[in-house]
């Protein structure tokens, strides 16, 4: 099948029917092949089709969905445009042919729901997300990637690279990454740089995809990172923040199965230690050591009320720590 533009005309070649047939709102078009060639007219659309974002799917005389046959399709220009009103028309992974109104097709018409997060690396200070996923009839040509602040009105995007993609017949298996520079990872700090309280915020990634027959929807797809496999992905990526920081980039599964990611300032000084594998005993003494650590945002008086709880009760038998920043508002209320 070939589906092209002449005239501001969808032109229809090869489908190896005579009648193919659209039917809205108890309005009914057919339309006739000229030998092997439809030709389907802005003015044929606007009879049928004048809600938009409502696509309508092809159908056979019998008003039977038109499954187009899984053989090697071409696409050239798929969209024709009079005044404010712009037609699509598309096919999707299940073989329907369909028109839509004023809205550019979705990514999930192509895409198979099946992103997957691979592995993450760091090259030139940049942090590198590989993925996989598979599509159908349309072939990727461009990616972009974005991480949103959860349950914060903040997000950024950045442009990807196709690492390979493997054609069989119209499906299409892809590899690709998403590229974050430290500039563009220190906006997600909105303006305050956690330096020294805990970043209880949490970062969720997805994508998109371009491709070359014609614009499709800004729609984002949430990368998948089953739990199963959260042990098998390295966690513990590092880039340079700044003279003093480095930033502690962490991927890790939610718990429906998506990927997110923490981000959190590390001194430099405690990142050296990290690496190196050293052990600093916080005491000589043979005891258990319980570590309390400030969470600012939510319930901060309930670790200073456990923390006193454990000094006074269990001391004998355990070091105890409370790990505050510097700005807490428990330092004056840790005194004596």
């Amino acid at each position: 099948m070939k589906i092209y533009v002449e005239n501001n005309q969808f032109i229809i070649e090869d489908l190896q029917i005579s009648e193919i047939t659209l039917s809205n709102n108890n309005i009914q078009k057919t339309f006739t092949a000229d030998q092997t060639r439809f030709v389907i007219k802005f003015e044929d659309l606007q009879e049928v089709l004048t809600e938009k974002n409502a696509p309508i799917v092809f159908t056979t005389t019998t008003n039977e969905e038109l499954i187009i046959p899984d053989d090697i399709h071409s696409f050239e220009k798929t969209f024709i445009k009079k005044g404010k009103k712009t037609y699509f028309i598309y096919l999707t992974k299940d073989n329907n042919l369909c028109v839509i109104l004023d809205k550019r097709p979705s990514l999930v018409n192509f895409h198979n729901k099946n992103a997957e997060y691979k592995a993450a690396t760091v090259k030139d200070n940049k942090l590198i997300l590989n993925f996989e996923f598979t599509c159908s009839i349309y072939k990727p040509t461009a990616i972009v990637g974005k991480i949103k602040v959860r349950n914060k009105d903040f997000e950024i995007t950045t442009n990807g690279e196709i690492v390979e993609i493997i054609k069989n017949k119209n499906d299409y298996s892809v590899s690709a990454n998403l590229i974050f520079d430290i500039q563009e990872l220190a906006t997600l700090f909105m303006g305050q740089v956690p330096y020294y309280i805990y970043n209880s915020d949490v970062y969720d990634i997805s994508f998109n995809y371009r491709i070359d027959e014609m614009q499709i929807s800004k729609y984002y797809v949430r990368l998948r990172l089953p739990a199963e496999e959260k042990y098998n992905v390295d966690d513990d990526q590092w880039l340079d923040f700044d003279n003093h920081f480095m930033l502690h980039c962490r991927p890790y599964p939610t718990t429906y199965g998506n990927l997110s990611m923490r981000l959190i300032p590390i001194p430099k000084e405690t990142y050296n230690d990290y690496i190196t594998g050293e052990m600093v005993k916080l005491s000589n003494n043979d005891k258990k050591t319980i570590v309390c650590i400030e969470y600012p945002e939510k319930a901060q008086e309930n670790g200073l009320i456990y923390f006193k709880w454990l000094v006074k009760h269990l001391t004998k038998d355990f070091n105890i720590f409370y790990m505050v920043s510097p700005d807490s508002k428990d330092l004056d209320n840790l005194i004596g």
